[in-house]
């Protein structure tokens, strides 16, 4: 079976579908954003946890 570009593929779909197809992609993106973030916060807040850590280690 030979592949078809993308290209094509949308070409042959309904004006919704695309709209559809955009939608979930936009949402997807949105999600790896949130994810990316949510692990920049752990990471800082893991530092800062540590930093408070060390402090209270001190005489």
């Amino acid at each position: 079976m030979k592949t078809k570009p993308f290209s094509v593929l949308r070409e042959q779909m309904t004006p919704e579908q695309r709209k559809k197809i955009d939608t979930r992609v936009q949402l997807a993106l949105l999600h790896l954003n949130l994810l990316e973030l949510q692990n920049a916060l752990e990471s800082t807040q893991d530092a800062q946890r540590k930093e408070l850590d060390n402090e209270g280690d001190s005489p």
